[in-house]
């Protein structure tokens, strides 16, 4: 039986080495002192022959949301098993000491930045040159049996947690939690069990995909440094079953974290790996990944290179796939919804809000649904550049309008979203339009 740790430190897709160092980071955050990451003090933990001492289980504890009394409560290695319990039942991820998440805890803890990302994204296009797309290469592994039913019942829940993506009506910190406890058993089949080459790489998707819900889910619920640790591990899963679409796929959302929280250099590098891992994708992938450049680029100020990345996005859109059965609602999805709030985005980051605002017509005015659907978290995500528009052109009115129509279609906007929504309400907080705008958010709190 793997060690917890192991379990929980491969759930992150970071290696020994790599999990030092968050530990020696978070060590030196909560006042503890300067420790040494080194990988050899890993391993010997994940092998069982020694227990981490009491500070650096309670780093490992701020990593993973533990509070720090129940550290003290169930002892090493108990206490694992709450990892990421705490947050998918707090909805915001309250950090141990209990105090509320500062704007810092949300979005500057990513693991991997700058040249240790590009050193990660080189292992993962050599990694996923070794598997190759279709070798069958990912290895076997002797032990107890694994039963097809049992894999054949885990991908139908997986498949069925996919299906919440584009909308639920399902607490989002109830689908964590789920998700998180199908990618922990993807995890533990990888693991423990035996299987032969071809089912290795089914379980490796398994892994890949069960991540990449879990990724998205802890983003709404306002965790961005969570879905960054578990988008590497489904890139890393996906890159080890070669799955190129898979990897291609875990690398644009792995993108749009560090669009959101990171930095726009770091995003235009994870796009550059999609490409080079999938030279080849559908057009909605490959549109979808010039929309990422572009909004990178335009946080970067290189407003030409954007306008150019928004041109080959539609020029892409548009492309016929003979390999793929064509899709209307992603079509229109595509061309009715992304592009238009891409280039509102873009204009954003530019400082030109006033130019942002024509293009964010098909939320504030949407076609009707041609059926009744749960609503999608993303347009309530989308509408926050509606918001950012008039806030920055400073109508109060059109701004509080926003906010109103984004409970209305959402329902129960996600945490995450509703404190980005407060945010950015704060400073104007004493107006009276806004000020029923944040009552309305805190009517619809979960």
């Amino acid at each position: 039986m793997a060690h917890p740790l192991t379990l929980l430190r491969t759930a992150m897709g970071v290696s020994q080495a790599e999990y030092a160092g968050l530990v020696a980071r978070a060590h030196a955050d909560l006042g503890l002192g300067q420790m040494a990451a080194r990988r050899e003090k890993v391993s010997r933990w994940e092998a069982g022959r020694i227990v981490p001492e009491r500070s650096a289980q309670l780093a490992m504890a701020r990593i993973h949301g533990v509070p720090a009394g129940e550290v003290r409560r169930l002892g090493w290695p108990h206490w694992l098993h709450l990892a990421g319990a705490e947050a998918a039942e707090a909805g915001t991820g309250t950090p141990h000491d209990g105090r509320r998440p500062s704007a810092e805890d949300r979005w500057s803890a990513f693991a991997l930045q700058g040249p240790a990302l590009a050193a990660r994204l080189t292992r993962t296009l050599a990694l996923l040159g070794a598997a190759g797309p279709g070798s069958g290469r990912a290895p076997g592994r002797e032990g107890p049996p694994l039963r097809e039913e049992r894999l054949q019942w885990t991908e139908a829940r997986t498949t069925a947690l996919e299906q919440h993506e584009n909308g639920t009506l399902v607490p989002l910190g109830a689908l964590y939690a789920a998700a998180l406890a199908e990618h922990r058993l993807a995890v533990h089949l990888v693991t423990t069990t035996g299987y032969d080459g071809p089912t290795a790489r089914r379980l490796l998707r398994l892994v890949s995909r069960t991540a990449l819900v879990c990724a998205w889910l802890a983003s709404t619920l306002g965790q961005e440094p969570r879905a960054e640790r578990h988008n590497l591990a489904a890139v890393r899963a996906a890159a080890a079953a070669g799955d190129t679409g898979c990897v291609s796929a875990a690398l644009a959302q792995l993108a749009n974290r560090h669009i959101i929280a990171g930095d726009a250099a770091d995003a235009l590098a994870v796009v550059r790996a999609a490409r080079l891992a999938d030279p080849h994708p559908a057009p909605g992938g490959s549109a979808g990944l010039h929309l990422k450049e572009a909004i990178a680029l335009a946080r970067l100020g290189e407003g030409e290179a954007c306008a150019r990345a928004l041109d080959r996005a539609e020029a892409v859109a548009g492309t016929p796939d003979d390999r793929h059965p064509p899709d209307p609602s992603a079509e229109f999805d595509l061309h009715e919804r992304y592009l238009p709030v891409a280039r509102a985005t873009a204009w954003l980051h530019l400082g030109r809000p006033r130019r942002a605002q024509p293009y964010f017509g098909p939320l504030t005015h949407p076609r009707p649904p041609a059926s009744a659907a749960p609503p999608s978290p993303y347009t309530a995500l989308a509408l926050l550049y509606t918001l950012d528009a008039h806030l920055a052109l400073g109508e109060l009115g059109p701004a509080a309008t926003t906010v109103h129509h984004a409970i209305d279609v959402t329902g129960v906007l996600p945490p995450g979203i509703a404190l980005r929504y407060r945010e950015r309400l704060a400073p104007h907080r004493h107006e009276p339009l806004i000020a029923g705008a944040l009552d309305h958010l805190a009517d619809g709190a979960p």
